[in-house]
């Protein structure tokens, strides 16, 4: 009911800004779907970063519970320092900077 009655107070101010400035109505349109691009590419733009930055993540993850799973046989096999390196080598892979 309180989100009513807001909605109510906004159209109300909204119907009297446009009957006392028509002008407002001509470049509220443009402006609103003018946000509404740029809304819909900020999103897209940002599901699409959001999956590179996973999909840059997974092997470090992944050798990560590689090494849990395994401590036993890495240590073993004294390859502490090979796994040690590779996931340096990862990290340092992740964290380099990149330039389009």
């Amino acid at each position: 009911s309180q989100c009513v009655l807001c909605f109510i107070a906004i159209l109300t101010i909204f119907v009297v800004v446009v009957s006392v400035t028509p002008l407002f109505l001509i470049v509220f349109i443009p402006t609103g779907y003018l946000y509404r691009y740029v809304h819909l590419v900020y999103v897209s733009s940002s599901r699409e970063l959001q999956r590179l930055k996973s999909m840059s993540r997974s092997p470090i993850y992944s050798l990560f519970s590689e090494s849990l799973v395994g401590i036993t046989s890495i240590r073993a096999y004294d390859k502490v320092q090979d796994m040690v390196t590779k996931q340096e080598n990862l990290l340092r892979k992740y964290l380099q900077p990149t330039y389009a």
